[in-house]
């Protein structure tokens, strides 16, 4: 087990009516008004946008509006929550959704105080030294945004995505209610639960461990998604289902799962980096889930191991091998030996990792497709 720094200053509410805590919170921490950051109309109609706005009004606690965030953010967005956020003199920010909502309120979080255009944090021009505080409430489970340090941002003038991180942008308060999520269309569910995947996979195969205890939470992880994304699909209002996923989603990205697999102290475990690749390959696509980005991507390897049901995940083994065993559909199961220490820099390993990575990802492709076909029908 490599060296490691693990920083999480997320206070996490999590259960049914956790909601309700909200306005308490900010109360008790002085913050007089909040910029309330959301998407579409999915917030007001689930009736969550109403229960954040009463939590606050009954705690003394003023806010502004910003909706209309879609997936995948854009810098216009940033931007005018920026202008918003400076005129309406708030001092904490509140998004309530998912992945993209969030990012765009960090981004806005960030940037208020700089006198540059915050594009400059993600062109590599500033760096990120301070930041608004963020209290999230979660109704879409799968970037782990609720807990990291990252943020992504979409620029559509020059079709490019980006990503930043630093500790400052962690959220002081993440509100979860599992509940909020029966309304989840399948597509998004699993998807999100792709999204997850890939967090843990990227630092499970960083080529530097093992780390024993890392490992097995991770693998744990994955397990537990493995087996709660059916029972969520077939029944949404399944509570342990959803309160298992949204709670993984959380532990898969705020580096918990990285712990001793980093090269040094001070930097992020990884090397395995689908997510920059979807960056790359579908960033200037608005309209695209991330989790779907993924899938998209087996279709760049030949033979992907595209199932509903894994009866097992990377398990460690004599000599430092590590085998995955993924059984389809139709029962038949493929074998993929690899020693991860003598192998992981070259470049041809690096492909069978892919190759095998995004097997993994590709978990839940065809529930997916198969249920938004449903859904579509």
């Amino acid at each position: 087990m490599n060296d490691f720094t693990f920083y999480s200053p997320t206070k996490f509410i999590f259960g049914r009516e956790a909601i309700d805590a909200l306005g308490g919170e900010l109360s008790k921490r002085s913050f007089r008004k909040a910029l309330i950051v959301y998407g579409g109309a999915s917030a007001v109609k689930s009736g969550v946008l109403k229960r954040v706005k009463e939590s606050l009004d009954a705690n003394g606690v003023a806010y502004e509006e910003m909706g209309g965030v879609r997936p995948n953010p854009e810098l216009q967005q940033v931007r005018a929550g920026i202008e918003l956020l400076r005129s309406s003199k708030c001092d904490c920010l509140l998004p309530v959704g998912g992945g993209s909502v969030i990012d765009c309120a960090k981004a806005i979080a960030f940037g208020a105080d700089y006198d540059g255009d915050v594009w400059d944090f993600f062109d590599g021009k500033a760096k990120i030294t301070k930041c608004l505080p963020i209290a999230v409430v979660l109704t879409l489970p799968a970037a782990g945004s609720e807990g990291s340090a990252s943020c992504v941002i979409s620029n559509d003038a020059v079709s490019a995505k980006r990503g930043v991180g630093a500790d400052c942008i962690r959220p002081i308060l993440a509100f979860m209610d599992p509940e909020t999520t029966f309304s989840l269309p399948p597509y998004q569910t699993a998807a999100g639960v792709t999204d997850m995947i890939a967090h843990i996979c990227e630092r499970y195969f960083s080529g530097q461990g093992p780390a024993l205890v890392t490992d097995a939470l991770a693998t744990s992880l994955v397990r537990t998604l493995i087996a709660s994304a059916p029972k969520a699909l077939a029944d949404p209002r399944d509570y342990e289902a959803r309160a298992a996923i949204m709670w993984a989603g959380t532990l898969a990205h705020n580096d918990l799962v990285g712990c001793g697999r980093a090269s040094s102290a001070k930097t992020r475990a990884g090397g395995w980096e689908s997510h920059a690749l979807e960056h790359e390959l579908i960033g200037g696509e608005a309209v695209i889930v991330l989790g779907i980005g993924y899938s998209s991507l087996e279709r760049l390897v030949e033979e992907v191991v595209v199932m509903s049901l894994s009866t097992q995940i990377p398990t460690i083994t004599e000599g430092g091998k590590y085998r995955i065993v993924v059984e389809s559909e139709a029962g038949v199961q493929k074998e993929f030996h690899f020693v991860r220490k003598h192998v992981m820099n070259t470049a041809g390993s690096i492909f069978i990792l892919v190759v095998i990575g995004l097997s993994v990802i590709g978990l839940f492709t065809g529930l997916v497709y198969r249920n938004k076909s449903k859904t579509d029908d």
